[in-house]
């Protein structure tokens, strides 16, 4: 494991097989929203992405809670006149986030929400809030795949993240609530990515 970055903004990575993963601490950050405004802006540049918003890798403990969050989503997509598709899973009450199993409730099964989003370079603007406010996995899409054809694959696969990263292989995981991210891509893709790493860690 490697270690990088100013005292503000510390970068970690690793290498594993073929693909190297980057993790990213901004909790220090004197304007933590500006730095990951700009970093998402330049790792994903001119390309569309599809943002994934899945109420099982957020913080909420409450089955209202996530319904909240989620109309709160959908409602300002919808003010924006951004299209969107909506799944709803079931889950075990123990959900997974950052790697360690969390125990949310006595339940079974907890009621999970899956937004999915195509953003074209010219709506990143309009999603700027909801990078901020909620937990995102975002998957860069290749010129040869258009947004209806990455929603109508993440339907198919009922907006499963674990079958998305798999699909994809490189994606972005930000999360908002501890001011963290995580990027894992190709060897062939990581050197980039590291300088621009390096290049917003260098925080005054």
């Amino acid at each position: 494991m490697m270690l990088f970055g100013a005292n503000r903004v510390k970068i970690k990575k690793e290498i594993e097989e073929e693909k190297v993963k980057f993790f990213v601490d901004f909790f220090k950050s004197k304007k933590p929203n500006e730095f990951i405004i700009n970093l998402m802006k330049e790792l994903i540049g001119e390309r569309h992405f599809l943002l994934v918003i899945d109420t099982k890798l957020s913080y909420n403990k409450l089955k209202e809670s996530a319904e909240n969050e989620i109309n709160e989503l959908t409602g300002r997509l919808d003010e924006q006149a951004i299209s969107y598709r909506k799944v709803t899973t079931k889950s075990d009450s123990i959900r997974n986030a950052l790697g360690l199993p969390m125990n949310f409730g006595k339940e079974d099964k907890i009621k999970n929400y899956v937004i999915g989003v195509v953003v074209p370079p010219e709506d990143y603007n309009k999603i700027i809030d909801i990078l901020i406010k909620h937990n995102a996995l975002c998957y860069i899409l290749s010129e040869t795949v258009n947004a209806e054809e990455a929603l109508e694959q993440f339907d198919k696969i009922n907006g499963d993240t674990d079958e998305l990263n798999d699909m994809f292989g490189s994606y972005i995981f930000v999360d908002s609530y501890f001011s963290h991210v995580n990027i894992i891509t190709e060897k062939s893709k990581s050197t980039l990515i590291e300088e621009i790493l390096q290049k917003h860690s260098q925080e005054k």
